[in-house]
Formats: C-alpha cells, structure tokens, sequence
C-alpha cells in the first residue's frame, strides 16, 4: 500500500500550501496512487491546542481535512495494544500513537519533528523535503 500517515504540523502545512512542506512531500501527497491520511489522534490534538488558545487553526477542521482528500484513520484496539512497541525519549503521548498506528498500519509517517526522525524508525520521513 502506498500510504501516508501525516503529523499534525504537515496537515496543517497542507492546508495552509506552505512552503515548509518539500517539493518530494509534497509530490507524494498529490501522487493519486497515494492515499493521504489524518489520524483522530491529529485532530485531538489540535483542537486541545486551539481551545487552550495555542495554535490556530480551523473550528470546522474536520471539512477542511476532507475537502483536502484526506482519509480519516481511526485510533483502533490495535494500535492502542501495540503502544508498547513504541519507545521515545520524550513523552509525547500524540507522538506515541501516530507512531505506533504507522507502525501497525504499514503507513509511512511523514513528518518534520527531529524527535522521531532520528533514525529509531525507518517509516519516518522527513516532510521538508
């Protein structure tokens, strides 16, 4: 399968068409053969970030996700029982279960968090490029 799990800064910077997401990410999101997508666990994420008034970013995230041709990945019994294949020095627990459903899912985690591109995970790639 030919599948991208995206972090919740490289959906926002999709949305946004910013030039921090690279020519080669950007490629392989519009790539038809790819399918694209946003884990719950993003979408949590941000509207926590946004209600405590830290980040900005759409109250209909949801429509703007989809309207953008984003598929929707659920967070599963699976991923949350496979939590324990997945180790970070930090303890993000967002990071942790984007991590771990890429890694059940068969999905490559784009993304341009240093943390976990540091070669732990080989299904990491890095978004700015």
């Amino acid at each position: 399968m030919n599948a991208l799990l995206l972090d919740s800064h490289v959906a926002l910077w999709a949305l946004e068409d910013s030039d921090r997401l690279g020519p080669g990410a950007r490629a392989r999101m519009l790539d038809p053969a790819t399918t694209s997508y946003v884990s719950a666990a993003t979408t949590w994420e941000l509207q926590l970030k946004r209600g405590l008034g830290t980040l900005r970013c759409p109250a209909d995230l949801e429509r703007h996700l989809l309207d953008a041709g984003f598929s929707e990945l659920p967070i599963r019994y699976r991923h949350t029982q496979a939590l324990d294949r997945v180790t970070l020095a930090h303890r993000d627990p967002f990071d942790r279960i984007l991590l771990t459903q890429a890694l059940v899912e068969g999905l490559t985690l784009l993304t341009a968090d240093n943390a976990l591109l540091d070669g732990s995970w080989d299904f990491a790639l890095d978004a700015r490029h």
